[in-house]
């Protein structure tokens, strides 16, 4: 097709590269993320990163780890869960 225009991702290419080099490497997820999903969720995503990165160097690496990423996984599964029991629910 005549609309492929190898600048562009070429250039996309570059500045992916160049973004996950930088030291917070979610801000190349982050910015993905903008460019298709609503603005709430790309301000969840970021401020969740900036709370994360605080949270890592005043408590530690390790209270991040085994702390709080299993009670984030938890509260997600948590919500997958009700949300199923709800729509089961609501078709019974």
């Amino acid at each position: 097709r005549g609309d492929l225009r190898p600048d562009r991702y070429i250039a996309g290419g570059i500045i992916g590269c160049a973004v996950s080099l930088l030291p917070a490497g979610g801000i190349g997820v982050l910015l993905g993320l903008a460019m298709y999903l609503p603005f709430s969720v790309t301000l969840g995503f970021g401020l969740g990163c900036v709370v994360s990165m605080t949270v890592s160097r005043i408590l530690g690496e390790g209270f991040l780890e085994n702390m709080l990423v299993p009670c984030a996984a938890g509260l997600i599964i948590g919500e997958g869960t009700a949300e199923i029991i709800y729509s089961i629910y609501m078709i019974l």
